[in-house]
């Protein structure tokens, strides 16, 4: 991955990198440390590359479609509520990899069949 580029918006700081298919964007508010919204951005590529086996400039739109879960558990790696947990990207993939699919070793089907379960009840629960 490169190092991005950045723009000021109204009150915000953007850092965004693209991609051939993709373009991915961190906002910070303006005062915030740009080094810091960069390295958020290079632990967000680097791991989510790494879990999908893809190299700078060859993820694309279906790809990440379809492996959107863990996008989500990445970025839920990282940040809460707005808070930085962890940029190192070596760390988010550990913590991620065993929850995406099995053809990584991981427990995808297992985690999707206990998200359709739960939304499930929440369905049953709201009638």
């Amino acid at each position: 991955t490169g190092d991005g580029d950045m723009l000021l918006h109204d009150q915000f700081s953007v850092l965004y990198e693209v991609e051939p298919e993709l373009m991915f964007f961190v906002v910070g508010k303006k005062g915030e440390n740009e080094l810091v919204l960069s390295q958020v951005l290079m632990s967000l590529l680097e791991s989510i590359q790494e879990l999908l086996g893809m190299q700078s400039g060859q993820m694309s739109k279906r790809e990440l479609l379809e492996n959107f879960m863990t996008l989500v558990l990445v970025v839920d790696e990282m940040i809460d509520d707005g808070i930085i947990l962890e940029l190192n990207s070596s760390s988010i993939v550990a913590e991620v990899m065993p929850y995406v699919g099995k053809e990584n070793g991981g427990r995808g089907d297992d985690v999707e069949k206990a998200l359709h379960t739960f939304s499930k009840f929440v369905r049953q629960g709201a009638n």
